[in-house]
């Protein structure tokens, strides 16, 4: 993958599912769904050991003996770390984003921003974003990440600016991106702290979503 994983584009269509649905031995035999309990430990665990040793330090024997599962069981799920953290963090480990905001413009990107800076500040998440940046490439399956994490994202975007009557100017897409990657620069790149990072984006937001670039060239 080129560049930050929050502020890349969506993965190719294709990319993005997680591994086949079959279960390892003890669990079920072939073709049988995933046991629910045992998925959701092994995500918890992943997120789990990402706060508190890094994404460089997780394997999959220290998750499944966190999850009490079997390391053949984790390995078969998720074949490669990168699309196990990207499950954990992008597929379940994400809050709902706003969907409802007042029509105020300044408010409402403070709460967006908001929204994203708190999940961004998360230890898993700084730990998981930073290794996946280094450790998967645009062929590396990362389950969740689109259907978890970008299109909710957007949606929460595209609801903001049509409360506030700016979304005939804006593109959505774009803008999106901008304020993700800023956010991963700010907050993993630069630790600066997060109210700071909140109040800069908001402010500066504002003042773009205020002034479209066709008025500001006109």
């Amino acid at each position: 993958m080129t560049g930050d994983v929050l502020s890349s584009s969506a993965p190719a269509s294709g990319k993005r599912s997680a591994p086949g649905p079959d279960t390892a031995s003890g669990d079920a035999g072939p073709g049988r769904p995933r046991s629910v309990e045992r998925h959701e430990a092994v995500l918890a665990a992943t997120r789990s050991l990402l706060a508190e040793e890094g994404y460089s330090a997780l394997t999959f024997s220290a998750v499944a003996r966190r999850a009490q599962v079997t390391r053949q069981l984790v390995n078969r799920w998720w074949p490669l770390k990168a699309s196990l953290v990207s499950e954990a963090l992008f597929g379940s480990g994400v809050e709902p984003w706003p969907t409802t905001y007042v029509g105020d413009l300044r408010a409402d990107l403070r709460t967006f921003i908001g929204a994203i800076v708190v999940y961004g500040s998360r230890p898993d998440v700084r730990a998981g974003v930073a290794g996946l940046t280094a450790d998967a490439d645009a062929d590396t399956p990362l389950p969740g990440l689109v259907e978890g994490f970008l299109v909710p994202l957007h949606d929460s975007l595209l609801a903001l600016l049509e409360a506030n009557d700016t979304r005939e100017s804006i593109d959505v897409p774009l803008t999106l991106n901008t304020i993700r990657g800023a956010v991963v620069m700010h907050l993993i790149a630069d630790r600066t702290p997060p109210d700071v990072v909140v109040s800069h984006l908001t402010d500066t937001m504002f003042w773009a979503l205020r002034n479209p670039a066709g008025e500001r060239s006109g």
